[in-house]
């Protein structure tokens, strides 16, 4: 794990922070990249809306934009771990001093970035108490539809000889792809399971940070939460119940806000311009009062 300038690795030291960002604010805001997917995937189809998220963080708001690579297949909570450690360097030896995070994550970089708060809270580290706004984007919080569906399909290609080499493969699934079945994002959840045979199991509670707002974005392909294409696919990869956080036992994070695209596929979450101005408007809202506890609203 990285951080990344220009398509290049910027160590977290004093003299290479300084130099890659010699316009750094005090306010670091970390976008945090999905399965499959790199620091440049944010500027999917930049052309055809003509601007990115990065660019109107720097240009709208008083964030400071942060990309980062790192590898999709570790287990998430692995991934959290590194993100954590990463973090710690990064405001350590920040050009300015940081008073204050926020973390945005696409896909299974919203986990990712609630593993590394979760990981920095059981450390006792202190990063996290900076942190005012954690925004989740398509992100699958109870699990994801494409990690279900390769399971089911290994479990049926199982039963044919001609196709048990195509099982094999279906179930050489990463670590990563695997956590995202059941949105798991600490050590605990995982260890000693044999997850490629379980179709989903019970999370373990992660208390979410208590001065920080939480920001869900879901999609579906349809024009509703209704519409077949919706109610089968959600947003093609994650279902909107589990982009909105909403678990058998209840909300994920009690009292996230949660916004609605209709029509939206989930990688256009990258750089969408309605997604965007959410982001300006959480980055700029100017005061922060203790998370409330409302039911989860729809945009």
């Amino acid at each position: 794990m990285a951080v990344r300038v220009e398509g290049a690795d910027v160590a977290a030291t004093a003299w290479p922070l300084a130099d890659a960002f010699r316009d750094a604010t005090s306010h670091p805001v970390i976008l945090v990249h999905g399965l499959c997917e790199n620091d440049e995937s944010w500027t999917l189809d930049a052309k055809v809306h003509g601007t990115t998220y990065a660019e109107r963080i720097a240009a709208e708001t008083d964030g400071t934009p942060v990309m980062l690579r790192y590898n999709t297949g570790l287990h998430i909570s692995e991934n959290g771990k590194h993100l954590d450690v990463l973090i710690q360097q990064a405001v350590e030896n920040w050009p300015v001093a940081v008073t204050r995070i926020t973390l945005v994550g696409h896909s299974m970089g919203g986990l990712v970035a609630r593993a590394a708060t979760n990981h920095a809270t059981a450390a006792g580290e202190t990063w996290q108490h900076l942190v005012r706004d954690v925004i989740c984007l398509g992100t699958p919080h109870t699990g994801a539809n494409l990690e279900k569906f390769a399971h089911v399909g290994s479990r049926l290609l199982r039963f044919w000889p001609q196709s048990r080499p195509f099982s094999a493969i279906l179930d050489q699934r990463s670590a990563g792809i695997v956590d995202l079945r059941h949105g798991y994002i600490s050590r605990d959840e995982w260890e000693g399971q044999d997850l490629t045979r379980q179709w989903g199991l019970d999370r373990i509670a992660a208390a979410p940070l208590p001065h920080a707002e939480y920001h869900f974005v879901a999609s579906t392909l349809g024009a509703s939460q209704g519409h077949p294409l919706s109610s089968v696919l959600g947003d093609l990869l994650v279902h909107f119940s589990s982009a909105s956080g909403l678990g058998r036992t209840g909300p994920v994070v009690e009292g996230a806000g949660l916004e609605y695209l209709p029509s939206v596929h989930h990688f256009a979450l990258l750089n969408h311009p309605q997604v965007g101005d959410w982001l300006v408007g959480w980055l700029n809202a100017r005061t922060r009062s203790p998370r409330a506890l409302p039911s989860p609203r729809h945009g």
